[in-house]
């Protein structure tokens, strides 16, 4: 999708401690953190970041801004931009894109291959070059974005020829001056067997660090951390554009799945899992289907999945992150990848549990309330329920022998449409936090 128009972050700063509880994505911390794991397309104010605990943006690097004549560097928009995101805490993820016209056959044709492949690597070397380094220190950098001819950013005789002629030659400068490669967001136009067929006739995986693909089920996900990531080829799976439609459940429907799976597939660095929102920011009539949306005094968390992601923050964003199990949930909703089954799924959250859950009309017809059972070694100091939304209203408890026994009510809470592909499925989404 054609990328906003970019906020490039200049002086931004936050107050000393906003970001202490979750700190840079440099330290070494006992699990990954919200975070690590949420991201979105453009760079807004920083405030936002921290509400909704979105810490890696995605931006353009486009060649055309950067050397709009051959060997006319303009690096200062940049600069500023990645400087800004890590003063205040943050992550961004350059995309190396897209040819310039006077590299191009016919300028002003930006998605075509290039006349000189050495044109190409020229760009890629100096922009690397000198965002890897200090003051910089830029760590992944993605090639290209949805490089298929069917998806339009791809203007080449093949989808192959991507491969030889950007990919490859790109991923192999990055690799060798130290960055880490993302590949450039597969779209869900092309299919994943499309994908792996290329993906091995290029070894693409040689010099690839993370998979990345577009507006693609969960399973796919699954499916290709099965391929690359558990057989050592890659280092993780990424989707670095969901979203970008008004169904209100799809997010915490599917980021709730995502997270407690990864957090059970030895989720070694805090990089191996992300998914970034398509996009942080819109303009009016699109704006419910991005994170945030004007408001009186600037962007503020849109009505559909901004307050959504708030929520999450509200419940998830407060430090480190485990699956837990060690819990019961009558009627039984156990954990599936199927986004159109119905779930739980257990977290520990610094010294919290929480227990999120997407639950069928059908079963919220037939059962007003959730009853939670877990061991705790104390009895909870507060037991609450949170909506979808972040509403939140205090839940009744049994402590006795270790064992909490909660009764969620779920009779009150009202069903969304949790997914945008095939049926649209309807769930009561929400979470119940014990402390």
């Amino acid at each position: 999708m054609r990328y906003l128009v970019v906020a490039v972050l200049l002086g931004l700063t936050l107050p000393t401690g906003c970001i202490a509880a979750d700190g840079p994505s440099d330290g070494v911390p006992s699990g990954p953190r919200l975070r690590d794991f949420a991201g979105a397309v453009n760079v807004p104010g920083a405030e936002l970041w921290r509400t909704l605990s979105v810490g890696w943006g995605r931006q353009d690097f486009s060649w055309s801004e950067i050397e709009p004549a051959q060997d006319d560097w303009h690096f200062d928009k940049f600069d500023a931009m990645i400087l800004g995101v890590h003063e205040n805490g943050f992550e961004l993820l350059p995309i190396l894109c897209y040819t310039v016209g006077w590299a191009a056959p016919v300028d002003p044709e930006t998605n075509c291959p290039v006349v000189s492949v050495p044109d190409w690597e020229d760009y890629v070397e100096t922009v690397v070059g000198r965002y890897v380094k200090p003051p910089f220190n830029v760590r992944y950098f993605q090639v290209w974005n949805e490089p298929t001819r069917k998806a339009g950013f791809w203007k080449g005789r093949t989808d192959g020829e991507f491969f030889e002629r950007i990919y490859v030659p790109a991923a192999k400068i990055i690799k060798r001056l130290g960055g880490q490669v993302v590949f450039g967001g597969w779209p869900c136009s092309d299919g994943i067997d499309a994908f792996t067929q290329l993906f091995e006739e290029y070894e693409a995986w040689r010099w690839t660090d993370i998979l990345d693909i577009h507006y693609y089920g969960f399973g796919d996900m699954v499916r290709l951390h099965e391929m690359y990531v558990k057989t050592g080829k890659c280092r993780g799976v990424w989707q670095t554009e969901v979203g970008w439609h008004p169904f209100e459940e799809y997010l915490p429907n599917l980021y709730c799945r995502t997270l407690y799976w990864g957090l059970k597939q030895n989720w070694d660095f805090p990089d191996k899992f992300k998914l970034f929102w398509y996009a942080f920011w819109g303009p009016g009539p699109v704006a419910n289907k991005c994170l945030t949306c004007p408001g009186p005094d600037g962007n503020v968390p849109s009505p559909t999945h901004g307050v959504r992601m708030r929520a999450l923050s509200q419940v998830l964003g407060g430090g480190t992150l485990a699956a837990f199990d060690e819990y019961t949930i009558e009627p039984a909703l156990p954990f599936t990848i199927d986004e159109e089954t119905e779930s739980s799924q257990g977290f520990r959250c610094g010294d919290k549990t929480v227990i999120a859950f997407q639950v069928s009309p059908e079963t919220q017809a037939a059962h007003p309330a959730l009853a939670i059972k877990l061991p705790t070694a104390r009895r909870p100091r507060r037991v609450a329920r949170y909506t979808s939304t972040g509403q939140m209203m205090t839940q009744p408890y049994d402590y006795a022998d270790g064992v909490a026994t909660v009764w969620v009510r779920i009779s009150d809470m009202e069903a969304g449409t949790a997914r945008n592909w095939g049926r649209r499925i309807k769930y009561v989404v929400g979470y119940v936090v014990i402390e």
